[in-house]
C-alpha cells in the first residue's frame, strides 16, 4: 500500500469516528499529516512499510475502538465504547453507559486517544512497547478466551503462542520484545516464568476461571498496613450507591497501602483515598485478603463482588488534606477531572 493510500485509510477512520467533532477532527487530520512530512524522505523499502503500517494502525485503532451509535432526538450522536479493546480496559476509550456524550462532549478524551497513537516527534520504540504492553494487558487479563488463547488457572499463556497472536504479531513483536516491556514496567504488571516458557499479568483479571499466583493476607499484616483504595472524588456518590467499592468487571477490588503504592494498586491521578477496616471485613464479612506478585493486594469482595460501605473506616480528600466517614460522603466536595488514565 503507498503512503497515500495509507493516509487516505487513516483519514476515513477519523471522519467516522469524530463526524460531528470538527475540532478533534481537525487536531487528528494535522497530526497524521505531521506524520507523513515526517516520514516524507524515508528512502529504505522496509523503513517505508513500517511507516504505512503505524499510519495505518491510528486509522484501524480508531476504527475497531469507537463505535458511532445512532443520531439521538436531541441531535447528539452517542457513542458505544466496546467493553474490551486492543488497549485493554482502558478509561481513556471506556466510559460508564451513564456519561456517554454527545461527540463533543468527548473532546478532551478523544484528544488524548488521538496523543497516544498519533504524537509526532515522540519516541517510536517507546511507542512501540506501550502498544505492546497494551496489547499483553488485554490479552493477558481479559481477552485469553475471546482470542482462542490457551490461558491456565495461575493466568499464564505460552510465550511461543501469544507471539503468533495477530495483534502482537501487527507489531512485529519478538521474544525480545516481551521481555524487555515486562522488565520495564514500572508497576511491574507482568511476570515472565522461564522454566514454563509462559507470561502471566499479575493481577487485574476479569476471566472468572483465573485466581493468578496470589499469597493469602492474614489480619494481622492486613492492619500493620492500612489499607486503602485510590479513586476520584466524582465517583464517591456511585460508590454509595453500589453499596460500597466493588470489584465490577474484574476478579478482585484493587487496594493498596503506603508501603505498596509506590509500585502498583493506585492510579497516579488518584485525588481521594478510602481506608478500609480490613478487621471488620475479616471478623464480621468473612472476606479474604491477597497480595499479587507485584504487591497490588486483592478483595474479591461479598457474594456481591462488594466491600460493604460499612467497611469504610474513613474518606480522605488529596486535594484539601480533610477527611471524613461514609455519612459525610456527599458533603465533600466533588470536582471533575479530565485526567483518564490507564488501568492498573
Amino acid at each position: 500500500m503507498s503512503a497515500k493510500a495509507a493516509y487516505k485509510n487513516a483519514l476515513r477512520s477519523i471522519n467516522v469516528v469524530f463526524k460531528n467533532d470538527i475540532i478533534v477532527k481537525q487536531e487528528a487530520k494535522l497530526r497524521i499529516k505531521n506524520g507523513i512530512l515526517e516520514k516524507a524522505n524515508l528512502t529504505k523499502e522496509n523503513e517505508i512499510s513500517q511507516a504505512v503500517d503505524e499510519l495505518n494502525q491510528v486509522g484501524n485503532f480508531l476504527l475497531k475502538n469507537v463505535v458511532q451509535g445512532q443520531l439521538q432526538p436531541n441531535g447528539k450522536y452517542l457513542l458505544n465504547f466496546h467493553d474490551k479493546t486492543e488497549l485493554g480496559d482502558n478509561e481513556s476509550i471506556k466510559q460508564e453507559k451513564n456519561e456517554i456524550g454527545s461527540l463533543s462532549g468527548l473532546k478532551s478524551k478523544s484528544i488524548r486517544i488521538c496523543r497516544v497513537v498519533m504524537t509526532p516527534g515522540s519516541d517510536q520504540a517507546s511507542r512501540r512497547d506501550i502498544l505492546i504492553s497494551k496489547t499483553l494487558s488485554y490479552l493477558l487479563r481479559h481477552g485469553a478466551l475471546k482470542e482462542k488463547l490457551d490461558i491456565n488457572a495461575q493466568g499464564y499463556i505460552s510465550i511461543p503462542q501469544l507471539l503468533q497472536h495477530q495483534r502482537l504479531k501487527s507489531f512485529k513483536t519478538t521474544r525480545e520484545d516481551l521481555e524487555r516491556v515486562v522488565k520495564e514496567n514500572n508497576k511491574q504488571r507482568f511476570h515472565i516464568n522461564l522454566e514454563k516458557d509462559a507470561i502471566c499479568a499479575n493481577q487485574g483479571h476479569s476471566i472468572p476461571q483465573v485466581s493468578g499466583e496470589l499469597e493469602p493476607m492474614n489480619k494481622e499484616e492486613l492492619s500493620r498496613l492500612q489499607i486503602f483504595h485510590g479513586t476520584y472524588k466524582k465517583k464517591l456518590p456511585m460508590i454509595k450507591r453500589a453499596g460500597g467499592l466493588s470489584k465490577m468487571n474484574r476478579n478482585h477490588i484493587h487496594l493498596t497501602c503506603e508501603k505498596f503504592q509506590s509500585l502498583s494498586g493506585i492510579r497516579k491521578t488518584a485525588n481521594c483515598l478510602i481506608y478500609i477496616n480490613t478487621d471488620k471485613c475479616i471478623d464480621e464479612k468473612g472476606l479474604k485478603f491477597w497480595k499479587s506478585a507485584n504487591n497490588v493486594i486483592l478483595c474479591c469482595g461479598n457474594k456481591d463482588g462488594l466491600i460493604e460501605l460499612d467497611c469504610i473506616d474513613k474518606i480522605v480528600d488529596l486535594t484539601s488534606g480533610t477527611s471524613g466517614t461514609i455519612d459525610t460522603i456527599d458533603t465533600i466536595n466533588t470536582i471533575e477531572r479530565s485526567e483518564i488514565v490507564e488501568r492498573d
